[in-house]
């Protein structure tokens, strides 16, 4: 893709791969009713992995960490020896664009900030192939917060990112999900960029 070693180089020198924090990915996670007991994860788009991290010390399951900056990967892979936590982690330098996973494989699907790469609609229909019929989904997603955001704002994700930002509706959820409960978080408001970088 044009211009990612852009991209890169700029998301190399941050702590994590997006807004975000362990204290809203422990929320999240903290909504799975009775998740499962040593449960298959895959981490689509994992970055340098920081939820990845907090995913392993939840739940204690297996974790594909997905990603295709393997500089992203070799940062996870610093941090998961030094927490003593690589035996749940397999870092897997893949596309996204490429999960060709056998449908119905993972108890959990989790991406923080990266899904829209995929398109979010295309990417939720993927998840939804190949998580098993019990299993569970948690994505992030841009979205507007207001029904009347500046316009100045508004021309610019409708250039740059163009989809709809509007709060999805249920129904348009259920389009893409069929039938799988949804339960809907909106990020705290401290959790921009708030982490200091690991050492």
């Amino acid at each position: 893709m044009e211009g990612m070693e852009y991209f890169y180089e700029l998301f190399e020198a941050l702590p994590r791969g997006g807004p975000g924090d362990n204290k809203s990915t422990r929320r999240a996670f903290n909504t799975i009713p009775k998740p499962p007991e040593l449960p298959l994860i895959l981490d689509i788009g994992c970055g340098p992995g920081v939820q990845t991290i907090e995913l392993a010390k939840l739940s204690k399951g297996r974790i594909i960490a997905l990603d295709n900056h393997q500089a992203f990967l070799d940062k996870l892979i610093k941090k998961a020896k030094k927490k003593e936590l690589l035996d749940h982690i397999v870092p897997n330098n893949r596309s996204m664009l490429d999960l060709d996973f056998e449908e119905n494989t993972f108890d959990i699907i989790w991406s923080e900030g990266a899904l829209y790469f995929m398109g979010f609609q295309n990417g939720l229909r993927r998840c939804h192939q190949l998580l098993k019929s019990d299993g569970f989904l948690a994505v992030t997603e841009i979205v507007y917060l207001v029904s009347n955001p500046p316009t100045p704002l508004i021309r610019y994700f409708e250039k740059e990112y163009p989809y709809t930002l509007f709060q999805y509706h249920q129904a348009d959820l259920r389009y893409w999900l069929g039938e799988t409960p949804i339960h809907r978080l909106n990020a705290l408001e401290n959790a921009l960029f708030s982490e200091k970088p690991s050492k």
